[in-house]
């Protein structure tokens, strides 16, 4: 099920969403944040960010950025016409939280 973080009013807003190796997680990013973070404490999570994915679709195996266990990520929202509203997430295995947070920058 996508975490849907486009109501957010205030900034920074921390949220968690539970996740597997086998299906991706959507993350819906309000149009303010200019940053999104993301970790786990439970495992290596796989972050997707191109065209063509969707909430729950199978996990590719190409084309995301890797983030160890216990690592933080954070990545700057693109604006206007280069903006995405949504990334993918999921585990490198198994099961676990990945935990997110959005900024206004």
């Amino acid at each position: 099920m996508a975490l849907d973080l486009r109501d957010t009013t205030k900034f920074p807003r921390t949220a968690t969403t539970a996740a597997t190796a086998a299906n991706l997680v959507e993350v819906q990013i309000p149009i303010q944040a200019g940053k999104i973070s993301i970790s786990s404490e439970s495992n290596a999570v796989y972050v997707f960010a191109y065209d063509g994915l969707a909430d729950n679709g199978s996990t590719p195996t190409t084309n995301y950025q890797f983030i160890p266990q216990d690592n933080i990520l954070e990545m700057l929202v693109g604006r206007g016409s280069t903006r995405r509203t949504s990334i993918f997430v999921a585990m490198k295995t198994g099961s676990g939280t990945i935990s997110v947070m959005v900024e206004e920058v």
